[in-house]
């Protein structure tokens, strides 16, 4: 996965074919407008339209936080938007990519305060470290049945974005702690009677009824809804595992020959720190 610092669409996929991959940057500033910024959610909708650009969306990296820009809190500190936010990431069609430090609260701004030591805050009881290990825990679980699927829009307006995996609906919003919205859900995949569950609140609960449900949004938080009864456990097991496993690192060499150390949390990448390769060494020399 090589990276092109450009909020082009047309010339980062220019990119793609001599590479495997990309960051995708130009995702990356129409998130940033529409959940770090607070402008219109519309923005999502847009950038997923340009994403028709590239050859190949399912492998571009998506991301909120990195190095070369001050991290999301430094602008917007409202983690509960940064949670809309990562759950965007996490279930959209492409690679989700959270920079480390995103899972602490990190709010550096510009380099060096963008890339600050880890290692005396690393606290895996945090709130943000806790909440992206749900999200990440259900969807490697469900696997090719979440993310081996299309992406589709179902809802979008100046507050909210709404979009389906297959069978699970993502609900985002910009609107910020202590605050709500609902919205009546009309264009989805489900039959009357479906019962959805949230994965982050097994006790929120909504029913498909006359062709439709609504989706209520408590506290500005996201919610991820799931039927019930379904068949994605199902699908998962007949596919089995693959990849990674929790906890494994590996390398990604970009363009330029830099490596960057990863570490894999139940099914997404978080990055932890770069090296440049010397041509003729081996990743192991590093």
């Amino acid at each position: 996965m090589g990276e092109v610092f450009n909020g082009d669409p047309e010339y980062v996929a220019g990119y793609q074919g001599p590479l495997d991959a990309t960051l995708n940057y130009p995702m990356y500033f129409k998130l940033k407008n529409a959940f770090q910024e607070k402008q219109t959610m519309r923005n999502v909708h847009d950038g997923v339209t340009q994403n028709s650009v590239f050859p190949d969306v399912s492998v571009l990296g998506n991301f909120l936080d990195n190095h070369d820009h001050p991290r999301f809190l430094s602008q917007n500190g409202d983690t509960v938007v940064l949670k809309s936010a990562l759950a965007y990431i996490v279930f959209a069609e492409g690679i989700p990519i959270i920079y480390y430090g995103t899972e602490q609260a990190f709010k550096g701004t510009t380099d060096p305060n963008d890339r600050q030591s880890l290692w005396p805050y690393y606290n895996t009881n945090s709130d943000l470290y806790q909440y992206i290990a749900v999200i990440n825990k259900f969807r490697t679980e469900q696997g090719e049945a979440v993310y081996g699927q299309e992406q589709v829009e179902r809802y979008v307006d100046d507050q909210f974005f709404g979009f389906t995996r297959g069978m699970v609906f993502v609900a985002t919003t910009n609107i910020g702690s202590g605050q709500g919205l609902s919205r009546s859900i009309t264009y989805h995949p489900y039959s009357d009677g479906t019962k959805l569950v949230n994965v982050l609140d097994s006790s929120d609960t909504v029913t498909v009824n006359g062709g439709a449900f609504t989706v209520t949004i408590e506290g500005g938080m996201p919610k991820i809804y799931h039927p019930v009864t379904s068949e994605l456990t199902e699908e998962r097991e007949r596919e089995g595992g693959g990849g990674l496993d929790h906890g494994e690192i590996g390398l990604v060499v970009s363009a330029g020959l830099v490596a960057t150390l990863v570490i894999l949390l139940s099914g997404v990448v978080v990055y932890m720190v770069s090296y440049r390769v010397r041509r003729g060494r081996s990743y192991s020399e590093l």
